[in-house]
């Protein structure tokens, strides 16, 4: 099969994988969790995302000495308000982890601010990272395949259990 060239199929076919790889992520996870399903995702290195959410900037703090902080952190609660945490929390340096994912707890934060500090609203920003992903793919793969198998490659990739 001969690779064609870009067209507008192709852009209408990279906007619809990434809205159907949406609208599955946000009907899966809630399918997940119902299963029994815990996502993995180091929730417990959130708390600069958490503290940036509450208008407290980018830091890093002991959350051991904040039951409720930590709790939430180790999800044994699924929700935390700002005004459980107390106004003076003992800082500590920022990981690695939160050097290289600054972008991630930034729009975490974000989230939080709208809908409130709950690791389920964070269902939207994984659901819109999926559609990305998948639409991204399925351009760079159809760069260098035919149309059809291309929209295999993405569709197979999309529902592995991996992805």
């Amino acid at each position: 099969m001969k690779v064609q060239g870009w067209s507008r199929v192709d852009g209408y076919l990279t906007a619809a994988l990434g809205l159907a790889a949406f609208l599955f992520a946000t009907w899966y996870l809630p399918e997940y969790r119902a299963a029994g399903g815990v996502p993995q995702f180091y929730q417990d290195q959130f708390g600069p995302a958490v503290m940036l959410a509450c208008g407290r900037g980018f830091v890093n703090v002991d959350s051991g000495s904040v039951p409720a902080f930590d709790d939430f952190l180790h999800q044994r609660t699924a929700t935390l308000r700002c005004e459980d945490l107390p106004a003076a929390i003992r800082p500590v340096s920022l990981s690695g982890f939160h050097g290289s994912s600054r972008y991630l707890m930034t729009a975490a934060a974000i989230v939080w601010r709208v809908t409130g500090i709950n690791f389920r609203a964070l269902d939207v920003l994984i659901a819109a990272f999926l559609a990305v992903s998948i639409a991204a793919a399925y351009a760079a793969v159809r760069l260098g395949c035919a149309r059809p198998v291309a929209l295999i490659v993405v569709l197979l990739w999309m529902f592995s259990y991996r992805h």
